[in-house]
């Protein structure tokens, strides 16, 4: 079986948190697909990507095993304010897809009210204060049924691993951070 995957950017993403997760989920033999609307995307430290397709393009009712989330400013902001983007997040929601936010892109989820108050969230600290009454951990990532989330751009692997790990059994994800010298 395939696995597909959807990580989506916008100008002023974290480029860090972006270049692992596609790096390490095709390393996975994951079919991914990087998306903006803009092309090419001016990440947050400059770094240009190119995407393969438009958010836009994407049929709301296209699923994908995950949709993944780099954060960054104003990255993430442009994410949110993406109301093709927040359609289609809403919609792998209600299909028990997987979704994963790192950095301050978890503060999407939040404002889309897709996080449990009980299981644990984490985010970049920089935006830690939105969760205020939500169970916050400190860790490098946290799991609240079909959400993962990530601190930031020192986690990016972490993440990516978390991400393979979920999608494609422990033994690829062990394999992968081996080859990588990652820990």
């Amino acid at each position: 079986m395939i696995t597909t995957a959807l990580i989506t950017l916008a100008d002023g993403s974290e480029e860090l948190e972006t270049v692992a997760v596609i790096d390490i989920l095709r390393r996975a033999g994951v079919d991914l697909i990087v998306a903006s609307d803009n092309n090419p995307v001016v990440c947050s430290r400059g770094t240009k990507i190119i995407a393969d397709i438009s958010i836009s393009e994407i049929p709301l009712n296209k699923l994908f095993d995950i949709i993944i989330l780099p954060g960054g400013m104003p990255g993430t902001s442009n994410l949110a304010a993406n109301e093709h983007l927040t359609n289609l997040i809403r919609s792998h929601y209600a299909h028990n897809k997987i979704i994963a936010a790192i950095c301050a892109a978890p503060t999407i989820l939040l404002n889309l009210n897709l996080l449990d108050k009980i299981l644990p969230v984490c985010s970049h600290p920089s935006v830690a204060s939105q969760f205020k009454g939500y169970n916050y951990v400190e860790e490098k990532c946290a799991i609240q049924n079909n959400i993962i989330t990530s601190r930031g751009a020192g986690t990016a692997v972490d993440f990516a691993l978390k991400i393979t790990e979920t999608l494609c059994g422990s033994e690829i994800s062990t394999k992968i951070a081996k080859d990588i010298a990652w820990g």
